[in-house]
């Protein structure tokens, strides 16, 4: 029983990261404000729609909470850099981040003068 243990264990691993996209992140919202609506480009295509926009669970972020940002495993799944859209309580008030290497970045943190820390 103890040698099937750490065998399950690393089956489980192996079988929840087999479903992350590759460019899914964590976000933390430090910013004093609340994150209404998050969308993100391939910064190859310079726009933004419907599409484009995250939705379901962890939308509205409040200021000190965090939520995982999650990629479909679509046309762009081997992109890399990505540009953010990100939108506050009021919808006039929202910061652009550019060229975002997805495929490196596995947190993103806003602070209170809106920069980016990434890791």
């Amino acid at each position: 029983m103890r040698k099937l243990l750490p065998v399950t264990a690393l089956i489980l691993l192996l079988s929840c990261t087999a479903f992350a996209g590759r460019q899914d992140f964590e976000l933390q919202n430090y910013s004093g404000r609340t994150v209404v609506r998050i969308f993100a480009s391939p910064s190859y295509l310079d726009n933004y729609t419907l599409e484009n926009e995250f939705t379901g669970d962890g939308l509205p972020l409040k200021s000190g909470e965090s939520t995982t940002l999650r990629f479909d495993s679509g046309d762009n799944k081997n992109t890399q850099y990505w540009d953010m859209l990100v939108f506050f309580d009021n919808d006039d008030d929202c910061i652009q981040y550019r060229r975002l290497d997805l495929l490196k970045i596995s947190s993103i943190v806003i602070d209170g003068n809106g920069e980016i820390f990434t890791k």
